[in-house]
């Protein structure tokens, strides 16, 4: 019993310290809300900075795992061209999984609050922020940590179900559920070809900016 909850405590730490400094984040824009109005930009000022503060965190527990124990996943010796496409593609899976949500009326069925206040900030803020900041700080969460330390002690295939159904749930809307758990897929597909976070990375920037991009272009 010790020995699991040790190795569960293990598994969703890099979750944990990523909600943490979502709270300190959070508790502090309360506070400057109180005397600086931040408008449309609050809710995604907040996020981005979430995802920049986890980052050295996130990054420097994903460097001590892979000092200590090797990657669950073989790296490929992959060229820029291939990277360059994982970047369209992850831009190509957004626009279907857009339309598949459109065509279906889940997207009328249930709010999706969060992402409409997301998108309402200054462009600058969404590409910085949701673009780059974001899809980093989560693939190092849930790909570089969460997932490698799955597969410690489950197979493959259980371990991508397992962290994608984690990635869907952690977005905390049913819109965005629905979505997040085949885009996780997909993204787990990148790590696996590649055996580089770089991959998903670069396909979760590519679906986050083309979303930024048809928002604002409206």
């Amino acid at each position: 019993m010790t020995e699991l909850i040790k190795k569960t405590g293990r598994v969703l730490a890099p979750l944990l310290v990523h909600l943490g400094v979502t709270f300190v984040v959070a508790f502090l824009g309360i506070t400057f809300h109180m005397i600086w109005n931040l408008g449309t930009d609050e809710d995604t000022l907040l996020t981005s900075l979430s995802a920049l503060c986890s980052i050295p965190l996130l990054g420097k527990m994903w460097k001590a795992d892979r000092l200590q124990i090797p990657s669950a996943v073989k790296r490929q010796n992959r060229g820029w061209v291939f990277y360059l496409l994982v970047f369209a593609g992850g831009a190509a899976a957004s626009l279907a999984g857009g339309y598949v949500m459109n065509r279906s009326g889940l997207t009328g069925m249930f709010s999706n609050q969060i992402q409409e206040n997301l998108f309402a900030a200054r462009l600058w803020l969404q590409i910085a922020g949701l673009g780059v900041a974001v899809p980093l700080a989560e693939e190092l969460i849930f790909r570089g940590l969460f997932y490698e330390r799955l597969r410690e002690w489950l197979p493959q295939g259980l371990g991508i179900l397992c962290a994608s159904a984690v990635f869907a749930l952690y977005h905390g809307n049913p819109v965005q559920m629905i979505y997040a758990f085949p885009m996780a897929l997909l993204l787990h597909l990148c790590y696996e070809k590649s055996g580089s976070l770089a991959a998903p990375v670069l396909f979760h920037m590519g679906a986050n900016l083309i979303s930024v991009i048809l928002e604002s272009a409206g």
